[in-house]
């Protein structure tokens, strides 16, 4: 945790969540103890945590400001201390995604292949979601399932969805980042049933291909999206790249406008193949927007990088 958002190389954290001192690595189901975090979002005074490997997400009340705070909540879970997978409407199987929209709080339950949704922000551990999407109902949890007959099928379709790791959501529109189906879904209305069938595609130019590549309008395994509610971003994690749409998608299929970490949008080296800069990505596995800057996780430069609006 940075009190401040940093604004030169290397800085220094001013406290740690999920251990109790930054020279630890507890490994220890507990109110305070994160075993592999992959998300988190601070939202309205809550911080929430995702905790993919122990299956959970934690809510801290109040934003931490010192090191070693205590979660107040966890879903996902019963309690602190379990840290099972299943697939029930209280249950997450390797949680990846978070978002809010409004009151709602919104779940990539990768493992699961599908998102769940409680439509008031849980006040109890262990609280059940409200409803699903990729899946009719919260005890179905099979990938790429149209007809729900336990068994994947051949194809995707718009209502269903494949080891999904990223959400985010203005409280009218949906995006979803489908992972293995190399796509992100858009719901341009927030849907209010289970199953509901998404509206727009990216990476593919119907909803029933998977097909992987590197032009402006493929993906190649993506892994995270954001949004500041007009541009979206979305990490190409093995395309080395970050895809830029200018303007929130409105079509299938519809091409990016703006490429980092590559020099074009159809090369996908390591580094823009050339050695680690300011420039290049290499595994890029986050992305998010704050104000006018922009934070890429490099995962393996082991870095992240912060682009400002002019250098967008």
């Amino acid at each position: 945790g940075y009190h401040e958002v940093p604004t030169e190389n290397g800085a220094t954290a001013d406290f740690v969540i999920g251990q109790k001192e930054f020279s630890t690595t507890v490994n220890t189901p507990s109110e305070w103890a994160i075993a592999r975090p992959h998300s988190v979002l601070a939202y309205n005074e809550t911080l929430f945590v995702v905790d993919t490997a122990w299956n959970s997400v934690l809510f801290f009340d109040g934003l931490p400001t010192a090191t070693g705070a205590s979660a107040k909540y966890v879903v996902g879970q019963p309690d602190f201390s379990s840290n099972d997978h299943d697939c029930a409407a209280k249950s997450l199987n390797t949680p990846e995604g978070i978002t809010m929209a409004g009151t709602k709080l919104i779940v990539a339950d990768r493992m699961n292949n599908r998102v769940l949704i409680w439509n008031r922000i849980p006040t109890s551990s262990g609280a059940p979601a409200d409803m699903v999407l990729g899946q009719m109902s919260t005890v179905s949890c099979v990938g790429n399932d149209d007809n729900q007959g336990a068994t994947q099928d051949p194809q995707p379709s718009n209502r269903t969805l494949l080891l999904p790791r990223d959400v985010w959501s203005d409280g009218e529109r949906l995006a979803v980042l489908d992972t293995s189906n190399n796509r992100v879904l858009i719901w341009t209305t927030f849907p209010t049933s289970s199953f509901t069938p998404a509206d727009i595609v990216l990476g593919q130019s119907t909803f029933t291909t998977a097909d992987s590549g590197s032009g402006a309008s493929s993906f190649r395994g993506p892994r995270t999206l954001h949004s500041n509610g007009n541009q979206l971003f979305v990490t190409d994690t093995q395309n080395n790249r970050v895809l830029v749409w200018n303007e929130f998608p409105t079509q299938n299929g519809q091409p990016a406008d703006v490429v980092l970490g590559q020099s074009n949008m159809t090369d996908n080296d390591e580094n823009g193949g050339g050695s680690v800069s300011a420039s290049g990505f290499e595994y890029p596995t986050s992305v998010y927007v704050h104000d006018n800057m922009l934070f890429v996780g490099d995962r393996d430069n082991d870095r992240y990088l912060v682009f400002h609006g002019g250098n967008l």
